[in-house]
């Protein structure tokens, strides 16, 4: 039985070898979800890594750097989800894999959750748009990959431009900076650009990141990036101008998250 490791033998050359020699079966990928893919004759006809399945599922496998596998002879694919000729799908099956190599290099850990450090009102393309449907801070990069409507490697390059951006985050929330459950009391203030927070959070913050700005999102999911300054004793609560709070519905008492973000 042919078996092995993707990171000694990548599923390319798996592909090959089981066109060369006309075979029929199911690969198996022995990951945490366990993924297949359908040969008949050699003809790759369907592919599953769940939750995705055809094109999608096989895009993701070629991804993965290392995992057991083995090729069963005595499963014949029962579905054909993936219609494409073999030559073309092998070509790009060998291209998508030097460019899952380069973007492993960033995206190392896909069980991160993605935050927004600042969401835009706008953004700089329609595919930036349809991937932010998807960071909510409750899906995976993993997750984002088998979620988004684009194919997982092009979903994965607009992750890797929003983060070179400074819009969201690829990376594990700094212990520090954890993002912070804080009531919402109002001030008078001229400018509703600012926010305060107790002073020794803010440095806090500040000695992890630097200066800060900060990420206010209310229980509706309303959201708002501001200037923040400390103020003493006012420990668990978050003070804001009361024109914004207006602006963004929010009632004094309610429990608001704040993210900082550095680099400001």
């Amino acid at each position: 039985m042919l078996r092995g490791n993707l990171a000694e033998f990548p599923l390319v050359g798996i592909l090959q070898l089981l066109l060369k020699d006309r075979k029929t079966g199911a690969v198996r990928i022995l990951v945490q979800h366990a993924g297949s893919i359908g040969v008949l004759h050699g003809v790759v006809i369907d592919a599953a890594f769940h939750p995705s399945r055809a094109e999608r599922a096989l895009s993701l496998l070629n991804s993965l750097p290392a995992a057991s596998f083995e090729f069963d002879g005595n499963t014949r694919p029962l579905e054909t989800t993936i219609q494409r000729p073999m030559h073309e799908l092998l070509l790009s099956l060998h291209i998508e894999q030097i460019q899952w190599t380069t973007i492993r290099e960033r995206l190392k850990d896909w069980g991160l959750e993605p935050y927004w450090l600042s969401r835009p009102d706008k953004f700089g393309s329609a595919e930036q748009a349809m991937i932010a449907e998807f960071i909510n801070g409750k899906r995976s990069i993993e997750r984002v990959l088998h979620d988004s409507p684009l194919t997982p490697l092009r979903t994965a390059e607009l992750l890797i431009e929003m983060a070179n951006l400074r819009m969201i985050s690829l990376s594990p929330i700094h212990e520090t900076v954890q993002p912070q459950q804080l009531i919402v009391l109002s001030v008078y203030h001229p400018d509703i650009s600012m926010v305060f927070v107790d002073r020794t959070l803010l440095r806090t913050w500040t000695s992890a990141l630097g200066p800060v700005s900060l990420v206010v999102i209310g229980p509706k999911g309303e959201r708002k990036t501001f200037n923040v300054a400390g103020r003493d004793n006012i420990s668990e609560r978050i003070l804001i101008p009361d024109a914004t709070l207006r602006s963004m519905r929010l009632a004094r008492g309610v429990k608001v998250t704040v993210i900082p973000s550095g680099g400001v």
